[in-house]
């Protein structure tokens, strides 16, 4: 279904205060038609990971990798792509991709950033078929001026993928 959204929570489980589990718990009362997938680590605490499937998210879970690039974008990645092979599974339309230590508390924020691609068509038909919704940041220099961070992306399935399914970075640092 295209109006159906996966909301794909990636990073290690933030257990203090089930911080995770209650940001799935907020989701799913709010947002009951979103698809919620976890993904994260194979080294999390397993009666964690069994509360967090006993909510009906998905979760996905993978050995960390022994190279974790440049500021860690490998687990990102790694732990992102994962989620975006479930969601694709589901043939979701849209894809919301957030971390495990964050709450978006907008009940309708997942909706509202669907009707923004939707009212705001963009322009170019080139790599991305819609816009993607981002969350700025203060974060960035005057060597990475246009610094993205990956607190929180959202756009079309299929654009989402063509975004995050980069390769790895195999740089030894």
């Amino acid at each position: 279904n295209k109006e159906n959204i996966a909301i794909i929570m990636q990073g290690p489980i933030i257990s203090e205060e089930d911080f995770t589990l209650n940001t799935i718990l907020f989701y799913k009362k709010y947002n009951p038609t979103c698809l919620i997938i976890v993904s994260t680590w194979t080294t999390e605490n397993k009666d964690v990971i069994a509360k967090i499937k006993s909510t009906g998210a998905i979760v996905i879970q993978e050995k960390p990798p022994a190279n974790g690039g440049y500021g860690n974008i490998n687990y990102q990645l790694i732990s992102t792509k994962n989620g975006i092979r479930k969601a694709l599974e589901y043939k979701v339309g849209y894809i919301c991709k957030t971390r495990t230590d964050q709450r978006i508390e907008d009940p309708f924020a997942f909706i509202g950033m669907r009707h923004l691609i939707e009212n705001y068509p963009s322009y170019n038909t080139g790599f991305f078929s819609s816009r993607l919704v981002v969350l700025a940041t203060e974060y960035g220099s005057m060597f990475e001026p246009y610094y993205v961070s990956d607190f929180m992306f959202f756009g079309t399935a299929g654009d989402m993928k063509k975004f995050l399914y980069i390769e790895l970075d195999n740089r030894l640092l």
